[in-house]
């Protein structure tokens, strides 16, 4: 529709549009075509005629009784707030429960008795309805003052309720507050005057193209040209500048950095169920709160690791204990116990200090109480007690075959070194003598002896080709070539392809057709546009959008919300609680910095579960006293708490550390020495040493 607000004046001609032409004069019936009208009487009486028109909704009601009006509501003649109600008004007994909303009640509705009582509704629930009598004077009865009985006529009434008095007479021109009325009838010629600013001319009215509305002010729009010589075009969309965005980029805006789904972006959930892609640095901070590992590749805690080591703090192992180490040749990161009266280069170092070749010089390091390392060779353990490095002690040793045991001596026994105990691969050539071959020579075997043997000059005997070579297996002379490079085959590059490849690019283009979302076309000189971008049509993007879009959702940077690259790229800035869950997956460390998995740290205890330390193995019981703050091994249930259960004093009673189980391991203080609990022989078996 064409809304008359833009119309101004009169219409005189609608060009196009298949319409008769209306003569200006002449009589109406001369036309043809004309409409067959009824025939209007202009004498009788208006009851008498059929199909008569009823009433519409913005109509008064004619002057007399108002009997044949059909269509009016409560609305219509001001009495919208009038409930219509049912009522009894003769009634032989008063109204009971059932005179309900089933029986067409509603609250207000009156009942009254042939002997002269009233009752008014309050409450029509089916089966419960309450009548409050108007005429008694009982407890609960409504009273007069409280209804309309009192009211002396229709006046009255009238007044009470704000009725406005309605006119029986008079032109119903002469009233105020008229409706307006609806739409106008149909008429040969509308004028601009009885069009209302802003109403709309249906289209159902109109037939054919309107090619022209004068006195418009419209501009013309040109019917052909090119976009691209358009003034004031948008320009493309940037950080500073207004412009188009394609319906792509728009898509891609929307979902850019991960925009509600930070998966794809590789952030982590705090859930657990986005997995990391990468190693992960925690930029030296803490994983608190992190639950008891159970299997391999779980991290560990604090709790688990201490746990496992039974309060020794183990540390790299050493070589060995040495006081004097000028016939050492060491490489970097060789480590020593200094033993008694250092000398030569360890003459600045202390009894007791870790001797650490650095690959230039020693460095030394004094140990900390319960410091436990692994003196490889003396095969056994030390624990540093505050004073001294104490050796695990041990019982009896039993020597395999091929050793003999001479006192504290140890050698290898009478041809106790057969071929069957060297490892394969353990003689190698510094360990063999020349066997009597001079330089160049070769020891070869006759078939009976070893006989050096001079080693003779000698020349390819064989050439394989392999592609892209051609060629047959040369064993004296021949052939081998190359085949020409083919886009399915490898080979030399000819030059012809050479120069086919080198002239790829130049020329000068000639002519650029455009396609969506650019417009236009250039055959020698001129410019393309974009249409503006909406979420269905490619183009530009202000600049106002670019940002709000490039801030959208953190943009690409995460970090500055708090989220963690799952390729390691961001670490963290301050301790991560896993909420007791686990870090699971987790490498095994190579850096001091690195979280330790469970196999890794399973691995530095060969399997045994360390324990805290022990005072001894005790037959007796030592005296809960005594015993006060201090751990023992009940190696005959005196406690009754368990036979070899570690139990502990609190100076009042024994309570129950750790019922044993297999592969438990502690330290016991006396006699210095670690027991592992082996619980196929139910017992806790020392560990051996010796010199």
């Amino acid at each position: 529709a064409i809304a008359t607000s833009k119309l101004s004046g009169v219409v005189t001609a609608i060009a196009g549009h298949g319409l008769a032409t209306v003569a200006t004069s002449g009589s109406y019936t001369d036309l043809s075509g004309k409409p067959a009208l009824a025939a209007v009487a202009t004498s009788g009486s208006y009851a008498d005629l059929s199909s008569k028109p009823v009433a519409g909704t913005d109509f008064l009601a004619p002057t007399g009784s108002g009997a044949g009006l059909t269509g009016l509501s409560k609305t219509q003649v001001g009495l919208a707030n009038v409930d219509n109600l049912k009522n009894t008004l003769a009634s032989a007994s008063d109204p009971t429960v059932t005179a309900d909303s089933a029986a067409g009640y509603a609250a207000g509705s009156r009942w009254v008795t042939t002997a002269g009582k009233e009752f008014i509704c309050t409450d029509a629930t089916t089966g419960a309805a309450v009548w409050q009598e108007l005429t008694g004077t009982a407890t609960g009865s409504l009273k007069a003052a409280s209804n309309l009985s009192d009211l002396a006529d229709k006046a009255t009434a009238r007044t009470n309720l704000g009725i406005t008095t309605v006119g029986a007479s008079g032109s119903y021109a002469d009233l105020t507050n008229k409706p307006t009325l609806g739409t106008l009838a149909a008429k040969d010629t509308v004028a601009n005057a009885d069009v209302a600013t802003g109403a709309a001319i249906a289209t159902s009215k109109l037939s054919g193209v309107v090619t022209a509305i004068a006195g418009h002010g419209l501009a013309a729009v040109a019917t052909s040209g090119s976009y691209a010589d358009l003034s004031s075009k948008l320009p493309q969309a940037s950080g500073t500048t207004s412009g188009y965005l394609s319906s792509a980029d728009y898509t891609s805006f929307s979902t850019i950095a991960g925009y509600g789904n930070h998966a794809t972006q590789g952030y982590l959930k705090a859930d657990g169920t986005v997995p990391a892609t990468a190693n992960i640095s925690l930029g030296n901070k803490k994983v608190t709160n992190l639950a008891t590992p159970t299997v391999a590749t779980d991290a560990t805690t604090k709790a688990y690791v201490d746990n496992l080591t039974g309060g020794l703090i183990w540390r790299a192992s050493v070589i060995s204990i040495l006081s004097d180490p000028s016939s050492l040749s060491p490489s970097s990161g060789d480590r020593y116990i200094v033993g008694a009266s250092p000398i030569n280069a360890w003459i600045s170092a202390a009894q007791n200090q870790i001797a650490t070749y650095n690959g230039t010089a020693w460095t030394f390091a004094t140990p900390a109480d319960k410091d436990a390392v692994f003196v490889a060779s003396l095969s056994n353990g030390y624990v540093f007690n505050g004073t001294t490095w104490v050796q695990f002690s041990g019982g009896t040793n039993t020597f395999g075959d091929g050793l003999a045991q001479n006192g504290a001596s140890i050698s290898i026994a009478a041809d106790g070194v057969t071929a069957a105990k060297i490892a394969a691969g353990a003689v190698d050539a510094t360990k063999l003598a020349n066997m009597g071959a001079a330089s160049g020579q070769a020891m070869v075997y006759s078939g009976s002896a070893w006989v050096p043997t001079s080693v003779g000059s000698g020349s390819i005997t064989s050439i394989i080709a392999s592609a892209p070579l051609t060629g047959d297996t040369i064993t004296t002379t021949g052939t081998i070539g190359i085949t020409q490079a083919t886009p399915s085959s490898n080979g030399y590059l000819s030059s012809t392809d050479w120069n086919t490849f080198n002239n790829k690019g130049s020329g000068t283009v000639s002519s650029v057709t455009t396609l969506a979302p650019l417009n236009g076309s250039v055959t020698t000189t001129g410019a393309l546009s974009i249409n503006k971008a909406t979420a269905a049509q490619d183009g530009y993007l202000a600049a106002t959008d670019f940002t709000t879009f490039s801030t959208a959702a953190g943009y690409g940077n995460h970090a500055t919300q708090g989220y963690m690259k799952a390729n390691g790229s961001v670490a963290a800035t301050a301790n991560i609680s896993l909420g007791s869950n686990k870090i699971t997956n987790l490498a095994a460390p190579t850096a001091d910095g690195d979280a330790a998995n469970k196999a890794y740290v399973d691995s530095l205890t060969g399997g045994l579960v360390w324990q805290a330390s022990v005072q001894n193995l005790a037959t007796a019981d030592p005296g809960v006293v005594a015993g006060n703050g201090k751990r023992y091994i009940d190696t005959t249930n005196w406690s009754t708490l368990g036979l070899n259960s570690i139990v502990a004093s609190n100076g009042t009673s024994w309570s129950l550390a750790r019922a044993a189980i297999d592969k438990d391991a502690v330290f016991a203080t006396i006699p210095a020495n670690g027991y592992v609990y082996n619980s196929t022989s139910a017992s806790w078996v020392q560990f051996n040493s010796g010199t």
